[in-house]
């Protein structure tokens, strides 16, 4: 990967990285639960149990060539960095449902457990095995034990639903650097909601949500070691950092006619978020960059999506628009200075698709999507991106050991703040055959990107960078799968 830095076309820096990673992941989840019923239905006792343990070993090599122009310096390190991430995790969950009335219920609960995360690091110099380096190395833990008492009263009735809810999260949470504690936390948080759900027509339902939460910073945010990966954008966690505290409202809206079978589905979401975790950059002369995360006071976004689907009989097609708005408001940090970044997302998909699809379904559309970014201290970045989407899919069934599927698109990048538009067509198909009773068996070719134009490209636009970024994927491939399901269901095929 070759990474270059440039201010107003001179060439500050670049990095030329050739890395090699590989990994290994063990998953455990056991859930377990049990219920008692007293006073006939009126009373119920339930307890849920829940044990989880991951594990992910990784694996990372890397040459860097790193050159800065001025004052001309070259360096390069031959690197590695084996990683063990563990997370162990156990709660138990004690509920009583206690029936008040016919309509009205009260649920009084606590969940109770803990969840401990470990990172063993070692960084060395590569091909020396056992000659790591102690100020990149680390073995890091946070371990958080926790109580979430609620108490809830829900009235369920034929055509609403409502509850209220009062809750709140005491957690301990210690961190731990080889083998030392280096901090531990308690924090308490009111963790209050409401749900409300009106079914006042066939069809007709208008839903109210409100919700908190608290999130917790995750392990390598926390990490106060250094990551040299990218000798031009350092990165280290923050030890000090404190949990997210979220609000969220939403109002939904939908409508189906079930004799023209015509849907709308509107929602409206507003969220705040105090004590955001967000980055803080720090900029040198020779534009290499340090980064850490910090809390910040707020976060705001709020969007407002529409689903409307109608048939056309007349042409004997089915009409799909869906159209979102969305905007958020946050801070990060450069050198210090608090950099407020609003960001305005207008999006529009519209597609068509036959109605008669029994034995075919063919559906065309397009997609739009405007981004308007600005930075009250970089107005210089302020930027508008156009994204726009090209997509036809067509499914072919002749029978029910058969099928035969097909999608294409052409995505489009617009040329604004960048040097030229940018057009990459995508084509992939797979042919299904399946058999045995049941289609519990199938065989599946599948082929990916037949053109060989995709280049996992992305552009994306920071508080003080635009970049465009290609990544070498695999590229066209062609691949046969075979599936057996054991069971009642069947094997499935591949479709968008």
């Amino acid at each position: 990967m070759l990474t270059n830095t440039s201010l107003n076309d001179s060439l500050i820096s670049n990095l030329d990285n050739i890395s090699n990673n590989k990994s290994d992941i063990t998953n455990f989840n056991v859930k377990g639960g049990y219920v008692v019923k007293l006073n006939g239905n009126d009373t119920q006792l339930k307890t849920d149990m829940s044990t989880s343990y991951n594990k992910n070993t990784s694996g990372l090599d890397w040459t860097n060539i790193t050159t800065i122009y001025d004052p001309g310096i070259v360096i390069i390190d031959n690197n590695y960095q084996d990683n063990i991430n563990e997370n162990l995790g156990f709660s138990v969950n004690p509920t009583l449902v206690q029936k008040i009335t016919p309509f009205w219920y009260l649920n009084a609960g606590a969940q109770i457990g803990l969840n401990d995360n470990h990172l063993d690091r070692k960084v060395g110099i590569f091909k020396q095995d056992g000659a790591f380096i102690d100020s990149l190395s680390a073995e890091f833990s946070t371990n958080v034990s926790f109580v979430r008492p609620s108490l809830s009263l829900q009235r369920n009735a034929s055509k609403s639903n409502v509850n209220f809810i009062l809750g709140a999260n005491w957690s301990q949470f210690d961190k731990v650097l080889h083998n030392s504690s280096i901090g531990k936390s308690n924090y308490f948080y009111l963790l209050p909601s409401f749900n409300y759900r009106y079914n006042y027509r066939e069809g007709r339902r208008i839903e109210l949500r409100y919700g908190t939460s608290a999130n917790m910073p995750g392990l390598n945010q926390l990490l106060p070691v250094v990551n040299t990966v990218n000798k031009l954008s350092l990165y280290q966690g923050n030890i000090n950092l404190k949990p997210e505290y979220r609000h969220n409202v939403t109002l939904q809206w939908s409508v189906f006619d079930a004799f023209s079978f015509t849907s709308l589905f509107t929602r409206l979401t507003f969220g705040y978020t105090k004590d955001k975790i967000s980055g803080s950059k720090t900029i040198n002369d020779d534009f290499t960059q340090f980064n850490t995360p910090v809390n910040v006071p707020y976060n705001y976004n709020a969007s407002a999506n529409i689903d409307f689907s109608t048939p056309i009989r007349a042409l004997g097609i089915n009409v799909n628009v869906w159209s979102n708005e969305n905007w958020s408001k946050g801070i990060s940090l450069i050198n210090s200075e608090d950099n407020i970044q609003t960001t305005f997302t207008h999006s529009l998909d519209l597609s068509f698709e036959n109605r008669s699809a029994e034995d075919l379904n063919i559906t065309v559309g397009g997609y739009v999507s405007v981004t308007d970014a600005k930075f009250s201290i970089a107005e210089s970045m302020n930027n508008v991106f156009f994204d726009t989407e090209y997509y036809v899919d067509i499914l072919f069934t002749p029978n029910e050991h058969w099928s035969f599927f097909t999608e294409s698109y052409i995505v489009y990048y617009g040329a604004k703040s960048f040097k030229k538009a940018v057009s990459i067509p995508v084509i992939n198909a797979s042919i299904s055959y399946h058999f045995l009773e049941g289609r519990k068996a199938g065989i599946i070719l599948q082929g990916s990107d037949l053109l060989d134009k995709y280049s996992g490209f992305l552009r994306t636009s920071g508080p003080n960078y635009l970049m465009e970024q290609k990544t070498n994927n695999i590229g066209r491939y062609v691949m046969l799968t075979f599936n057996l399901g054991i069971g009642t269901g069947g094997a499935k095929g591949g479709g968008r």
